[in-house]
C-alpha cells in the first residue's frame, strides 16, 4: 500500500519537484551574482521555484 502510493505520488509530483528545484537553484545564483542582495535573491527564488512547480504540473 505505501509503496503503490509512493510511486503514484513521485509519478505525479516527482518531475515538478527536480524542475523546481533546479530552478531554485539557478535562480539563486542568479539573482544573487545580478543584484547582490540576500533579500532580492529570496524573493526571486521563491518566485520561480512556484511558477516552475505548479507550471510543470499545470502542463
Amino acid at each position: 500500500m505505501f509503496r503503490e502510493k509512493l510511486v503514484e505520488w513521485l509519478k505525479r509530483y516527482g518531475p515538478a519537484e527536480v524542475i523546481s528545484f533546479v530552478a531554485a537553484l539557478l535562480s539563486a545564483q542568479a539573482a544573487l551574482g545580478l543584484s547582490g542582495s540576500i533579500l532580492v535573491s529570496a524573493f526571486i527564488t521563491t518566485w520561480a521555484t512556484n511558477f516552475f512547480f505548479y507550471g510543470t504540473l499545470a502542463w
